[in-house]
C-alpha cells in the first residue's frame, strides 16, 4: 500500500476532467468515469486514519544473567531497567503503540 496525496490527486482529475469534451466519441463516459473517481476519493468512507497505520505492541519482560528488563514485542528494542514496565506509551525505536496487555 502506499499513502497519496488525495487533495493533489483530487485536484489533478478535476482539471483532467474539465478538459474532456463530451462531444467527442467517448467523452461523455469518460467524464463520467473521472467524476465517479472524484466522487469516491471525496466520501469520508474511503479515507483512512493514519492512526490505523501505527504498529500495536506491548512491553516483554526480559531476563538475562545478572539483568531485567522490556523488549518492544514489535521490534524486539530493549532495555534494562530495575523499576518494572516503563511509562512509555510508544516504543521509542519503532513507534508502535503500547497498548496490548502485558504479558
Amino acid at each position: 500500500m502506499r499513502l497519496v496525496d488525495a487533495d493533489r490527486l483530487l485536484s489533478k482529475l478535476k482539471k483532467f476532467h474539465n478538459m474532456i469534451n463530451p462531444r467527442l466519441i467517448g467523452g461523455k463516459a469518460v467524464r463520467e468515469l473521472i467524476l465517479n473517481i472524484i466522487n469516491y476519493f471525496e466520501d469520508e468512507k474511503s479515507q483512512i486514519d493514519p492512526e490505523s497505520l501505527r504498529p500495536k505492541a506491548r512491553w516483554l519482560k526480559i531476563s538475562v544473567p545478572f539483568n531485567t528488563g522490556n523488549e518492544c514485542s514489535n521490534c524486539g528494542w530493549g532495555y534494562s531497567d530495575s523499576k518494572g514496565f516503563p511509562d512509555f506509551k510508544f516504543c521509542p525505536n519503532c513507534g508502535a503503540k503500547m497498548d496490548l496487555e502485558v504479558r
